[in-house]
């Protein structure tokens, strides 16, 4: 595995070694804070307590065992998936959570015509090929079918400490297969999404040129 591929790896090991380190110095301090009688700063909240230190070492752990897990399956972040020349799907860690979202490779006709800024065509495309997924899968608030998710859905589980990583893990192969493989099970949803997708393309290009005209 190459050290671009580890990074995130590496990085959440040294945040839990960093983390163990600072539960040492705040029982340390604990103990100062007693021996002196120092009761109003022992119940003061200025400091970082054992307990809320030890809660995001577990919220780390469990995001390095998922990543250790993905990395198992030669999944990692920053990988790009690509479900058309131009639109491809990658994860990446933010904000503590694994995110997953859509890009376009080449936004600059999207840019320049209708949203002109690039991480907004980013969120455009990502939530243009939500709603067509759940179109196709028949989610909605009036569906009643049982199981049918949005792709926003999806992603939130993926998100969700709740959900078991070995979940988790089933969730991203089956979105990288639904997106990088025209003859796997998601084959047909694939197609669809394409063609959709294709199509959303040609009908904006033709407001352009009528506008121009």
């Amino acid at each position: 595995m190459s050290e671009d591929k580890r990074k995130i790896i590496q990085i959440l090991e040294k945040e839990i070694e960093v983390l163990d380190k600072k539960i040492e110095e705040v029982r340390e301090y604990e103990q100062f804070l007693y021996k002196e009688g120092l009761e109003d700063l022992r119940r003061s909240n200025i400091s970082v307590n054992e307990y809320q230190l030890k809660e995001e070492i577990k919220h780390l752990e469990k995001q390095l065992d998922l990543y250790q897990k993905m990395a198992d399956e030669n999944i990692y972040l920053g990988e790009e998936y690509y479900l058309t020349d131009n639109i491809y799907f990658s994860m990446s860690h933010m904000n503590g959570n694994l995110s997953c979202y859509f890009y376009i490779n080449d936004d600059s006709w999207l840019y320049e015509n209708f949203i002109s800024s690039h991480s907004g065509c980013n969120d455009w495309i990502t939530e243009f090929i939500n709603q067509q997924y759940s179109l196709l899968s028949g989610n909605s608030a009036y569906s009643y079918a049982w199981g049918t998710k949005s792709l926003k859905d999806l992603f939130e589980q993926i998100k969700n400490e709740e959900v078991s990583n070995d979940e988790k893990l089933i969730l991203i192969k089956n979105i990288i297969e639904m997106i990088t493989k025209p003859d796997g099970k998601f084959g047909k949803l694939r197609k669809a999404l394409i063609y959709m997708i294709d199509a959303q393309f040609k009908v904006m290009k033709e407001f352009v040129e009528d506008e121009n005209d």
